[in-house]
């Protein structure tokens, strides 16, 4: 045989030429199943870094700060609300609606009577009190679905009619009279009298009112919470969306999709909303108690600074000169005199004589019923001063601080505690089973490049010769 053909012949030249041909093919193959296997890689490396992801975002830490984070950006979505956002429709309710849901809360909880949430005993029921703004009234904005600040301010529109209604209707007894005037170091005068009367007959009446007042601002507030969400939701490809935070849309999304977020957000604004119903309630009482244990220098003050704007021209007005300081100062400080006269001579009328106790009670009636007339104006025209400077600007200013000041239940610590260390099972797994995938992936690539492209630089030991072209010479 010639040498030619010996590399064609025999089991050895037969195997490594087999051997060749196996390792190409193979090689040819290759590439679907390292597609396969690439594929696989990127699912396993997002499914990794949604686990790290995952793991982070249970650390009780983590989510604390998130909670805080979201609270933080409810509490500024909240002041935009107040100001007035035409976006939010959730929560939007007539004056009618309003009241039928304050007092059915009310009936609910058994907090308080029917009667106690009427202006008035000639009102039978809250019917006649909803006619009443309709029809006498008159009232504009009666019939508009509101929400936010437009319906804060028909609420303390409301609630000044509500304090508006409040008298001292029971006659005063003589029984009453004698009793308040007793003996002690000093002498007991017709003021001490009053005052004494005063405090027993119209104190409590007052005191009710307010609370009212605070009731009707905790439940406007705390129905106000949908609303905060439904603007934070509509911010998003809006046109006012570069107005806002960034962290609004992100955040709203925490608030929809997880319970223990939103419970935790909006059981510390109800925390904040209760806190500061007891501190202006505590306020508007202390003012209360203030006023009607010494009526005389408020009755002073509120007649010496009532010095509101005179029926002229606006036109007619001018910066004041000193002369006109000094004289608007004298008229000021005479007024309240005049006031003062005025208490005087009303108690100086007032008879000494045991026989004359009659006509004595009829004065201090009318004495009675014209101080509490006054306090009582006071008081109402003051309603609004007092909803947004001891209610809605503290709790505004510090409702930041109480949501930074978020701390996770017992049992919600626990919850991520076991999900975090699930997570972490899971991420090794992935680990684990990612570098094993890779592996392959990296060990097939360079066999393809190794054996894919490479040809048989040798003649094939059982292919046919190859056939010459031409006849030979």
């Amino acid at each position: 045989i010639s040498a030619k053909f010996e590399k064609m012949v025999g089991f050895d030249n037969f195997s490594q030429f087999m051997e060749r041909e196996i390792e190409t093919q193979f090689a040819n193959s290759v590439q679907p199943v390292i597609q396969k296997l690439t594929e696989l890689q990127d699912q396993m490396t997002t499914q990794k870094n949604s686990l790290e992801k995952a793991v982070s975002h249970s650390d009780p830490k983590a989510v604390v700060a998130m909670v805080r984070d979201v609270g933080v950006s409810f509490g500024h979505a909240l002041s935009f609300v107040l100001e007035g956002v035409v976006s939010a429709k959730e929560g939007r309710q007539t004056l009618e609606e309003e009241l039928i849901a304050f007092h059915d809360f009310h009936k609910s909880r058994g907090t308080y009577d029917e009667r106690d949430l009427l202006p008035s005993e000639e009102f039978e029921n809250l019917k006649g009190y909803v006619d009443y703004f309709r029809d006498e009234l008159r009232c504009a904005s009666f019939d508009f679905r509101l929400n936010g600040g437009a319906q804060f301010r028909r609420l303390m529109w409301e609630v000044e009619v509500f304090v508006r209604f409040a008298e001292v209707c029971e006659e005063v007894k003589k029984r009453d009279i004698i009793q308040a005037r007793g003996v002690a170091m000093q002498v007991v005068g017709w003021r001490d009298v009053v005052v004494k009367i005063l405090n027993k007959e119209a104190h409590l009446k007052m005191k009710a009112r307010i609370r009212y007042v605070g009731e009707r601002l905790k439940f406007f507030f705390k129905s106000q919470k949908e609303a905060v969400v439904e603007f934070m939701s509509s911010i998003r490809g809006s046109a006012d969306e570069k107005l806002y935070s960034v962290l609004y849309a992100e955040h709203v999304e925490q608030l929809k999709n997880n319970p223990m977020v939103k419970e935790m957000v909006f059981d510390t604004f109800d925390k904040v909303v209760d806190r500061q119903f007891d501190s202006f309630v505590s306020l508007f009482q202390n003012t209360l108690c203030a006023t009607f244990n010494n009526p005389w220098l408020f009755l002073k003050r509120s007649e010496s600074g009532a010095g509101g704007p005179k029926n002229e021209d606006i036109e007619d007005v001018y910066l004041p000169t000193f002369d006109d300081i000094k004289t608007r100062v004298h008229d000021e400080m005479q007024t309240g005199a005049n006031v003062e006269q005025t208490i005087n001579r009303w108690i100086a009328d007032v008879p000494e004589e045991h026989e004359k106790l009659e006509d004595a009670v009829d004065k201090c009636s009318a004495i009675l019923i014209q101080t509490f007339k006054f306090i009582r104006s006071q008081i109402a025209d003051q309603a609004g001063l007092f909803g947004e400077s001891f209610f809605k600007l503290p709790m505004l200013r510090r409702l930041e601080e109480d949501m930074c000041k978020i701390e996770l239940h017992g049992h919600h610590v626990q919850q991520h505690q076991k999900q975090q260390e699930q997570h972490e099972a899971e991420l090794q797994e992935t680990i684990a089973a990612l570098d094993d995938v890779s592996a392959c992936v990296q060990k097939l690539k360079q066999f393809a490049a190794s054996f894919g492209s490479k040809k048989t630089s040798t003649t094939d030991a059982f292919s046919p010769p190859a056939r010459r072209s031409g006849r030979q010479s």
